[in-house]
């Protein structure tokens, strides 16, 4: 018993050392787990960066198995290629490639394989996914035990791009160097030549620039007229390194001499010593010329000038204004400062929007065509703001190789003849307007004067023959007919009258204070024998204190012929009435409103004009003319007033018209 005890303790004590050893492996076993684990994410996080890096960087990883003709493209590669996420194989890739690429691809892919040569190749794809074009650089290498070719593809369509900007670049750059008219340079520090454009060798005398580069061994001695100047400028460019101008006296290859303006600059190392010189020269003798002789004749020019209220001015071969009368100016109230040197632009920003087109086409026709002399006008802005007219007559000078010279201007302001002229203008076309509305209107009055005096020697013609057959009656009805015609001539003539002395300026406006009641009135006196014949109900509702400030006769004549024509136009029994208020702009508002068989619209919408054709007859047969009303509208206008008509046809009409309160006149 004491021996199998002994024995149980033995495996008991067994059991615990394995299950401590169990332990400390399963210890260590989670432990690498755990380390695998990590070194899994980290690969993981390595490869996810590793496609970012491609996408961004736009290149890709590939390998290809000669075995089995399979191919493997990392995700940067497929994006290049527009692939999708199924495998493609080898001649599904190489379609791809423009055609005009492949027979170098499979030369450079089998020389290294069977060369192991290097595989560094260009080329183009047309990109599976949308067809663009894409430059690609491609390197790989080839492993022959396990018969695979490894590679890097890279996108380098932006570098291609650039580099052929560059490439355009410098074109533009070769051509504008040597096409430009200026003389291009650029020269070593102790005057050998580096480079020079045809402008500049042909400025020298030289038939091309290789002809000068290889003749020239020092500038300074054989360039310059003075050879210390050049060694006096690179002296000045140290202290101010920036572009400079100088005039210089120049030798050419002949030995002659012509002045130049130098625009020179430094162009330092890297290391910040001085590299080379480079500039431009420009050919000034002919502008030295110019100066020279523009001198001699602005002080001929200059005593006559100053004191002569009308401009001269001189504009030199490049369109800039050299001169100008100090006089002249005083009177545009500019400054000389304002006016010299300024360029044909400048000129043209100083004269009126709408001549400056004409004026540039006019002065370039003038030099284009050699033209000696021009004339022109137009509207300039003087200092004030305001525009002034001009005449300038341009005489310009050419040398004797027909190449212009320059412009003297002779200006004159013609701003008063040009309003006399304006004047002049506007009244021969008003003149025009009002015969032409006269003919018009004299036309209409005499159809209308025609009827009534027809009917009337009509009348007088039945009496004449056959009043001895006639019965009183019959008589008394040919009186009466008569008796209205008359009348109706009468108003016609009368209004007539009163319409030609108003164009002619003989009818005098006589306004003063009167109450428009009592003229009401007055007017209604008038017409009450019409009105009673028709049984027509007239009402002044005019307040009894109401003043206005008019004459006296035109507003009577506004008042009787409103009034009679609303009783022409209305029917037995009707009612016409006659009513003012103030209105809010201190003027009295009439309106004579009656019942009666109202306006058609197109008759309203001529019905104040003069050359209206458009008559009607009243309810009982009353001849109309339209007279009237035109005269109604004048005599109101006179009075600063407004006249207008609201009507509805078999509903009646208001005629409304205003005239100034007294209180308004005095104010």
């Amino acid at each position: 018993m004491e021996d199998l005890d002994k024995s149980m303790q033995s495996l008991i004590d067994e059991l615990n050392e394995l299950g401590k050893e169990y332990d400390s492996l399963k210890e260590s076993y989670e432990r690498r787990l755990a380390l695998q684990n990590r070194k899994e994410k980290e690969l993981l996080k390595r490869e996810e960066l590793l496609r970012e890096a491609e996408v961004i960087g736009k290149f890709g990883n590939w390998q290809f198995f000669l075995e089995d003709q399979r191919t493997e493209c990392s995700e940067g590669a497929r994006i290049i290629y527009g692939l999708g996420q199924i495998e493609h194989s080898a001649f599904q890739l190489k379609g791809a490639v423009l055609p005009q690429y492949r027979q170098m691809m499979d030369k450079a892919l089998s020389d290294l394989i069977l060369q192991e040569a290097e595989y560094n190749v260009e080329y183009k794809i047309r990109r599976l996914s949308d067809g663009e074009i894409v430059d690609i650089h491609s390197i790989a290498e080839y492993d022959a035990v396990k018969k695979v070719i490894s590679g890097t593809i890279h996108d380098i369509s932006e570098r291609k791009r650039a580099e052929q900007s560059m490439r355009e670049s410098e074109e533009r750059y070769r051509r504008l160097f040597e096409s430009a008219s200026l003389g291009i340079f650029q020269s070593t520090p102790d005057g050998r030549v580096i480079s020079v454009n045809s402008a500049f060798a042909s400025m020298f005398g030289y038939d091309s620039p290789e002809e000068l580069k290889n003749s020239v061994k020092n500038i300074s001695n054989e360039l310059f007229a003075d050879p210390a100047r050049r060694n006096e400028i690179i002296q000045l460019l140290e202290q101010s390194p920036e572009l400079q101008a100088f005039e210089i006296l120049y030798r050419r290859k002949d030995g002659s001499t012509f002045t130049g303006q130098l625009h020179i600059s430094r162009i330092l190392a890297e290391n910040g010593e001085l590299e080379h010189l480079e500039g431009f020269v420009e050919d000034i003798s002919r502008r030295k010329e110019d100066e020279h002789s523009l001198a001699k004749s602005r002080e001929l020019y200059r005593l006559l000038a100053e004191n002569s209220t009308d401009g001269v001015s001189m504009i030199d071969r490049e369109g800039k204004v050299v001169y100008i009368s100090p006089a002249f100016l005083r009177r545009l109230g500019y400054k000389e400062e304002d006016w010299l040197y300024l360029d044909m632009q400048g000129i043209l920003s100083k004269i009126h929007p709408d001549d400056i087109e004409r004026i540039a086409v006019e002065i370039q026709r003038g030099r284009d065509l050699k033209l000696p002399t021009s004339k022109y006008e137009y509207r300039i802005r003087a200092k004030s703001g305001e525009y002034i007219w001009l005449e300038d007559i341009l005489n310009r000078e050419f040398g004797q190789d027909g190449e212009f010279v320059r412009t003297i201007v002779n200006s004159r302001i013609i701003t008063n003849r040009k309003q006399l002229e304006a004047d002049l203008s506007f009244k021969n076309e008003e003149l025009v307007r009002v015969l032409a509305e006269k003919d018009r209107f004299f036309s209409i009055i005499a159809h209308d004067l025609k009827s009534p005096f027809n009917g009337f020697l009509g009348l007088t013609q039945l009496l004449a023959d056959d009043l001895s057959s006639l019965t009183a009656d019959e008589i008394r009805n040919i009186a009466v007919m008569m008796k209205n015609s008359a009348a109706n001539l009468y108003s016609l003539l009368d209004n007539l009258l009163h319409w030609t002395r108003m164009q002619q300026g003989l009818l005098p406006f006589l306004p003063e204070v009167i109450r428009l009641h009592n003229i009401v009135d007055k007017s209604e006196e008038v017409l009450k024998e019409l009105a009673c014949k028709k049984e027509i109900e007239l009402t002044n509702d005019v307040p009894v204190t109401m003043e206005v400030k008019a004459d006296h006769n035109m507003i009577q004549t506004i008042i009787r012929n409103l009034v009679g024509n609303a009783i022409k136009f209305t029917h037995k029994g009707g009612i016409v009435s006659i009513s003012a208020k103030k209105s809010d702009n201190d003027f009295v508002e009439m309106a004579i409103r009656d019942n009666g068989i109202g306006i058609s619209k197109t008759i309203l919408e001529h019905i104040f004009l003069n050359e209206s054709t458009i008559r009607r007859n009243g309810t009982e047969g009353e001849a109309s003319t339209g007279l009237g009303l035109i005269l109604c509208k004048e005599f109101v206008e006179k009075h600063g007033g407004k006249i207008w008509v609201e009507s509805e046809e078999g509903i009646g009409s208001t005629f409304y018209f205003t005239i100034p309160l007294h209180e308004r006149i005095a104010k």
